[in-house]
This record gives C-alpha cells, sequence and structure tokens, in this order.
C-alpha cells in the first residue's frame, strides 16, 4: 500500500521489492514490515528501512531540490512533490538497472552532469542542470600597468567555455571550478572599462557577465601576428550578395593566388599526421588558404589546426572559398563593416559580406575577435552552403543536442548527411557549447561542399 509516499506491508505474505528509489524525510513508521526487500541501487536519508544491498546508501543525505508539485504525479490532490538531484547528489550515475523513461519522458539515462558517464541515476528522474555558473573576480588587474599583458584572476562554480566581451581577449578559453588565473592577448596603451567574461558549462547555462576591473595600460603592445587566416589579397566578388546569399550552394572554386612557392607541396608545416591534413590541404588547394603570417606580411606557412577558429576567421575562409579567381582587391569589391568594434579591424569587409547571416550582440558589437563555438559555427556553415528550406532532419545522434533548441535542426543536418559526426569522448557528443578549431571548420567545409541536396 502507499500512504502519503510511505512504503508498507499489510498482511502476512506479501513483499515490495524497492530498487533505484530515493527515501527521504521519511519516519520510522514510514517504512515498516518484514516483506520490504532491497534490490539495490537505494539512497534513504536516514535508516529506516534496513536496506542491506552493497548499491545501497544509508543515512545519506540525497541532495535534493523541489522543481515541481502535482504535473508528473499521479495523485495531485495530495500535494505529491516532484524533485531533482543537485549537482553532487549522491544519485547521479548510482542506479543498478533503471531503464525507459523517466517521470517527464525523458530517455534514461542521460550524461546531466557532464562526466562523460552515462549511467542512470537513482530516483524518479535524471540530474537536470539548469544552473548556470557564478564568477566571482578575486585578483583584479594592476592598473596602471606596464605590461601590455596583464594577468587577471576569477573564480567560477564550474567549470566551462570562456568567452571574452569588450576589448579583451586571452588565449585561456576553458574555466575550471575554482579559481582561474588568465594572461590577456597584448594591449595597445588606453583605459580599458568594458572588458567582460562569461563561462557557459557543458549544458549551455551561461553566466552572467563578469565585468572586469577599469584598467590603463601604459606601455605600447608588440606588432601582432595577423592571424586572419586567410591566403593572398586578392578575392573574387561574394557568390551572392544581401540577403539572396541566404542558403545559396557554393559554386565550384578555384585557388585564388599561387601558393608561395617555398611550399606549393606542404603549404603547411604544421599539419603533418593530423587527422585533418587532407581537408587543409583541401582548403588551401581550393579556395587558396594560405594560413598566419607575421607582423611584416610574410607567410609563416602555419595553419594552427587545433586553435579554436575566431568569428573574423571563420568569415574569412568562408568568403574565400566562395570566390572566383583573377579577381580584384577586396577592398574594391566591399564596404568596411558597420559594427563599431570591426571597422578597423583586418575583417571588416568580411564581416560586411556576411551582415545578412551575423547580426551581432545584443550591445550592437560584432566580437570579431571572439571563439566562435560549435553550435553557432555549424549553423553558419549550413546556411551558408545550403537553403534553408533544405536544412531540415531527424531526431539527432548526439545526447547533448537539445531538441527543439535554436541549433538543434542545423546539428542534425549536418549529422545526418556525414558532415560532422560528433565525439567519442565524451561517447555520443557533439559538444554544442564546446570552441570550433580551424581543423574542424576546414572538415565542414570540405564535407559540405561535396554533399548534394535535393532542391
Amino acid at each position: 500500500g502507499a500512504f502519503s509516499g510511505g512504503v508498507s506491508i499489510i498482511g502476512g505474505g506479501a513483499s515490495i521489492n524497492i530498487v533505484d528509489s530515493i527515501l527521504s524525510n521519511n519516519t520510522p513508521a514510514n517504512c515498516t514490515g518484514a516483506g520490504i526487500i532491497s534490490f539495490g541501487g537505494n539512497i534513504e536519508s536516514a535508516n529506516d528501512c534496513n536496506f542491506i544491498a552493497p548499491t545501497d546508501l544509508i543515512n545519506t543525505d540525497p541532495l535534493l531540490t523541489l522543481v515541481d508539485i502535482n504535473t508528473f504525479l499521479d495523485f495531485p490532490s495530495n500535494n505529491s512533490y516532484l524533485y531533482s538531484l543537485q549537482a553532487g547528489s549522491p544519485a547521479i550515475d548510482h542506479a543498478v538497472g533503471s531503464v525507459g523513461l523517466d517521470q517527464r519522458g525523458t530517455v534514461r539515462p542521460v550524461d546531466g552532469d557532464g562526466n562523460g558517464s552515462a549511467l542512470p541515476d537513482s530516483g524518479a528522474i535524471e540530474l537536470n542542470d539548469f544552473i548556470s555558473p557564478v564568477l566571482n573576480q578575486i585578483t583584479p588587474v594592476p592598473t596602471p600597468a606596464n605590461n601590455p599583458t596583464p594577468s587577471y584572476t576569477f573564480s567560477s562554480s564550474e567549470a566551462g567555455t570562456i568567452s571574452y566581451g569588450g576589448a579583451c581577449s586571452s588565449p585561456s578559453l576553458s574555466a575550471v571550478a575554482g579559481n582561474n588565473t588568465i594572461i590577456f592577448n597584448p594591449l595597445p596603451v588606453g583605459i580599458y572599462s568594458s572588458c567582460t567574461i562569461t563561462v557557459t558549462d557543458l549544458s549551455l547555462n551561461a553566466s552572467l557577465p563578469l565585468t572586469i576591473n577599469t584598467f590603463e595600460i601604459l606601455a605600447a603592445a608588440a606588432p601582432v601576428v595577423d592571424s586572419g587566416g586567410g591566403g593572398s589579397a586578392s578575392f573574387g566578388k561574394p557568390a551572392c550578395s544581401g540577403n539572396q546569399c541566404n542558403g545559396q550552394t557554393n559554386t565550384t572554386v578555384e585557388t585564388t593566388s599561387a601558393p608561395d612557392n617555398s611550399s606549393s607541396l606542404l603549404p603547411f608545416t604544421d599539419i603533418k599526421g593530423h587527422w585533418a591534413e587532407n581537408y587543409i590541404n583541401n582548403l588551401h588547394q581550393a579556395c587558396g588558404i594560405n594560413g598566419f603570417k607575421d607582423a611584416n606580411g610574410n607567410l609563416l606557412h602555419l595553419f594552427k589546426p587545433d586553435q579554436p577558429i575566431t568569428r573574423a576567421e571563420l568569415l574569412a575562409m568562408l568568403y574565400q572559398c566562395q570566390q572566383k579567381s583573377n579577381s580584384e582587391n577586396i577592398a574594391a569589391e566591399l564596404k568596411a563593416t558597420s559594427f563599431p568594434d570591426a571597422k578597423n579591424h583586418w575583417a571588416s569587409s568580411y564581416i560586411y559580406a556576411y551582415e545578412w547571416l551575423l547580426t551581432g550582440y545584443p550591445d550592437g558589437t560584432f566580437k570579431p575577435d571572439q571563439n566562435i563555438n560549435r553550435a553557432e559555427a555549424v549553423k553558419v556553415l549550413m546556411l551558408t552552403f545550403f537553403k534553408a528550406d533544405q536544412i531540415t532532419g531527424a531526431n539527432s545522434s548526439c545526447r547533448d543536442i537539445v531538441p527543439n533548441s535554436w541549433y538543434a535542426k542545423y546539428f542534425e543536418f549536418a549529422l545526418n548527411h556525414g558532415i560532422v559526426q560528433g565525439y567519442a569522448d565524451p561517447v555520443g557528443t557533439c559538444a554544442p557549447a564546446w570552441n570550433i578549431s580551424r581543423a574542424e571548420v576546414a572538415k565542414i567545409i570540405t564535407l559540405s561542399k561535396s554533399v548534394q541536396v535535393q532542391p
């Protein structure tokens, strides 16, 4: 019998088997009878039921959070309560055999805590992470500073991916739970009051932007390597312009300029044996992508395949891969972007070419040097190479793609056409919140150009 959520045996010869359940806030009278048998995976905040299976936890706080009253339960008139697991709950990955759907209809199990293990959780529902990381300043940027690459320390309540706002950026892209010290990229002389840091966890919960203290740089930064990622300075007109670009499939393109003579066979010295070597060489041969230059404009013959790609670099690659050869200089073909933080940027004209696709941020900025995550990049790439009405997909094979999210159909389309495959570690994930690397973009561009989709 069930009485106010308690478990009891009435009458002789009866038994109740309990498995993968949480018993909390009970009294001894609510777990009585000799026929209560544990099949393991149970957690009890007290020791009322005399559970003795090796996988049972007794006198253990299950760390629950009230999420709903009545909606999902069988006795709505009795004010039954539905609880979720807090991060760190001992019920996470603890069950011995739960399968099927949880109480809300979510397929069990899921890797709710992002630890790479998709074992089922004890209890009626799986862990859901709806909590955003909380950031706090620990050590401010020294000011005034003669060092153009100052450091800054902040704390985060969760691990995740770091993104930067304002004029500041850093090679540090991953945050740990606890204190994080970052070193900023070289900054020009001036006062900085608009720099922010945001951390996004594996479940795509973004923290509130942490405003970095106002600071002043007194010493000039050294020349910065041009990281445009594009090849020669000569480009063709866009394959389309304005709203006509929406979903236009790219045409066949040729190399916009001959590769550097000293590296015509091996244009990049840092990709030999890399998993994406063929994809990267394809970009060089088909699109004229020649990689990075030094401060004097000389090719370094570096692609930096595992480096996260910035928003500006992505657009430079896309623009060059849509052009015709023997064309005029880009400055004669395109205008500078209207985004205030990108007007004088090396990629200003590329950004202008794709303003139909990337509208920028609510504060009116574009953040050209900010890394782009996989969800944003896959959407941009799919809309560049395919028509919008072609982009449809069945259920995603990646368990960390949130159904009906703004990015879900783009991932589903790319997965269904073999353009992306997801990760083996953690198994079955697409990691939409992770930064996308330059190598991954090279692969997606190459495969997207080879896919034929019915109009």
